[in-house]
């Protein structure tokens, strides 16, 4: 390779443009110094010492983290979304499992032909109802337990061959229908005030998780920017946050791993 060389001054230099690379100009030609050349920083403090005529444009210089860390823009971005994610949570909790108004309610009676519990875990009730013109449905309920007194009157009723009245939400498509009502007669075994509770432990359990989330994310984004911004006190723990290659050291270097 031809290796060309030019020898300038410090006077000679007009401007200095130190962001993520060094770009010099000096005269009508600008001299260009990747950001991953040895020693960009501390040749760019030398320079911009001695060249007492030049504009200094200080593009990327940034005082978050008092300098220590490369291109910090980035974990920026990181701590807003740490913190975005609880904060989503958070408001989705509030509106999350909404209680079941009467009105959305549709009523099908029928006669029960089938029930069983589901085999993979026993904890869901699921029936299968043929209306008075033959039609046949099948819903499912985690209310009903088994060997429960209410199942036990339940197998009474089927027995009697009695008509159960079940309301679900009509919006709802699965094979297995929700059970939202089930009654037969006076007897009630599943209510709204019981699924709209099961609802409203939902929204708070979730919104205690997302509260702990949260906390979890001001603890992460305050020890990340107190030890960023410490990074010389600390060099074992801001490898916890940052690669190597982007923390900036005294005097100038990147870290050498």
């Amino acid at each position: 390779m031809l290796r060309i060389t030019h020898r300038y001054e410090y006077s000679q230099v007009k401007k200095i443009r130190y962001g993520e690379n060094l770009i010099i100009t000096v005269g009508k030609r600008l001299i260009l110094i990747d950001e991953n050349a040895s020693n960009i920083d501390g040749f760019a403090k030398e320079l911009i010492q001695h060249s007492e005529n030049a504009e200094v444009i200080n593009s990327e210089k940034s005082k978050l983290f008092r300098g220590n860390i490369r291109h910090p823009g980035g974990f920026i971005l990181v701590d807003i979304i740490v913190m975005a994610v609880p904060v989503f949570s958070l408001v989705a909790a509030l509106f999350a499992t909404p209680d079941i108004m009467p009105d959305e309610i549709t009523i099908y009676t029928g006669r029960i032909t089938e029930y069983h519990f589901d085999k993979s875990d026993n904890s869901r009730f699921i029936i299968t109802v043929s209306d008075r013109a033959g039609e046949k449905r099948t819903f499912a309920t985690g209310f009903i337990e088994d060997n429960s007194q209410e199942y036990k009157d339940i197998e009474i009723n089927i027995a009697k061959n009695r008509e159960f009245e079940i309301g679900y939400i009509d919006k709802e498509n699965d094979e297995e229908t929700d059970i939202r009502l089930f009654s037969c007669g006076n007897t009630c075994y599943v209510s709204l005030d019981d699924v709209n509770s099961v609802n409203d432990e939902n929204r708070k359990t979730l919104f205690v998780l997302s509260g702990v989330f949260f906390a979890f994310a001001i603890l992460y984004v305050a020890a990340s920017t107190y030890i960023m911004s410490n990074a010389d006190r600390y060099p074992r723990l801001i490898k916890l946050f940052v690669q190597e290659d982007h923390i900036i050291s005294k005097d100038g270097n990147k870290r050498k791993r």
